[in-house]
């Protein structure tokens, strides 16, 4: 199979080459964008695209679409692409531009979309496949984790789901190279929130003083200490990260904080390891409020688990992929919530380079809108 082999179909005798579909469909989308779970608008223009083709349509998480095209086979591939964008304003210049002021696709979701609304058209052309195929249309990626609810649904179990794949447009590699590597690929995290609390009285008072920003500032300093904190280049599997992005406390200048907060995130590869280390901040806490005569609590968010691509899936997809270009590539810091889907079955999430180094959430992302034939490619070769 050459790699322009499915660039060049012209599916039903319709004229267009799937690469054009696939481009305006993604400028079309990059000029809605929405947020979080209110994406209406992109959901009903997915369903403008799918509308006529072979596959039922399935509300999901929300303002969420999942298209299954049951080609009466005994289980089904599942593919999964983001919906939702980012409060950001774009000042890309280009002539696609958010016409949402305020928001912008700065992380590919539109991509996303455009690549597997390109794989519906061929497998709506096809009428064939031998898997049944389920398309996920996600929203709240980048928020409040949009996969839970749809996993929670168990529209994977009523589908016989037995293998999933995501891509994620990626910056830092060749432009349409895939990139992956077997076992934790990226980390785990939850939100970390410590609260201190003492009692607030003057700052020229004799009395006793139960300051609760020293007492949060020391625990800050030593909780970086922790022996269980490290992250090497590239990450190992036993590395985790611990970051306080955020602190606040006391009402004025001249009187002792009674109460003080840092707001931070906790990253690990290996998901019990996430557990160890809040038991580790919970010991450390209590000593480092009583000095102070404060108390420290420690809460945490339920967040996501780290992305675990499935060795012996990608022992097989390699050798799909090997002569297209598949590279291995190091485990990441970030996070992303389609780790839940893995849960359900085993599942491979792919990195797609851009050939640019413009970061992703900047204000001025765009990408070479050639890879998303390079996303088809690998999805039908998958398949």
């Amino acid at each position: 199979m050459q790699k322009e082999e499915f660039i060049m179909y012209y599916p039903k005798n319709k004229t267009e080459k799937v690469s054009e579909l696939m481009t305006g469909w993604r400028r079309d989308l990059h000029m809605i964008p929405e947020v979080g779970f209110d994406v209406k608008k992109t959901c009903g223009y997915l369903r403008s695209v799918l509308n006529g083709m072979d596959c039922s349509m399935i509300p999901a998480a929300k303002n969420g679409l999942c298209a299954f095209f049951d080609f009466g086979r005994t289980s089904t591939v599942a593919y999964r692409s983001d919906m939702d964008a980012l409060p950001i304003t774009e000042i890309s210049g280009v002539p696609y531009a958010s016409r949402h002021p305020g928001f912008m696709h700065a992380c590919g979701h539109d991509g996303h979309m455009a690549a597997l609304l390109g794989l519906a058209y061929v497998l709506d052309a096809l009428g064939d496949a031998p898997s049944n195929v389920l398309l996920i249309f996600q929203p709240a990626e980048e928020t409040t984790g949009g996969a839970k609810i749809i996993c929670d649904s168990g529209i994977l179990k009523k589908y016989q789901v037995d293998r999933v794949f995501g891509i994620h447009i990626w910056p830092g590699f060749e432009a349409g190279q895939p990139a992956a590597c077997p076992g934790s690929m990226m980390a785990g995290s939850c939100e970390v929130t410590a609260i201190s609390r003492g009692e607030s009285s003057h700052c020229a008072g004799t009395g006793e003083n139960k300051d609760a920003i020293r007492a949060i500032c020391d625990f800050l300093t030593r909780s970086y200490l922790l022996p269980g904190l490290k992250v090497s280049s590239p990450p190992a599997e036993e590395d985790c990260l611990l970051k306080f992005g955020k602190i606040y406390g006391g009402s004025v200048r001249n009187a002792i904080a009674g109460h003080a907060a840092l707001e931070g995130t906790l990253r690990c590869l290996d998901e019990h390891n996430i557990e160890k280390m809040i038991s580790e901040l919970r010991a450390l806490a209590g000593p480092c409020g009583e000095k102070y005569g404060c108390t420290i609590e420690i809460s945490r968010s339920q967040g996501y688990l780290p992305v675990y691509n499935d060795p012996a899936l990608y022992a097989d997809i390699s050798s799909v992929l090997g002569e297209y270009g598949l590279v291995s590539c190091s485990p990441v810091m970030l996070t992303e919530d389609f780790s839940f889907y893995q849960r359900e079955a085993p599942g491979i999430f792919f990195f797609l380079g851009t050939g640019e180094n413009k970061a992703l959430h900047s204000n001025r992302f765009d990408f070479d809108e050639n890879i998303l034939t390079d996303a088809l490619e690998i999805y039908l070769r998958i398949l």
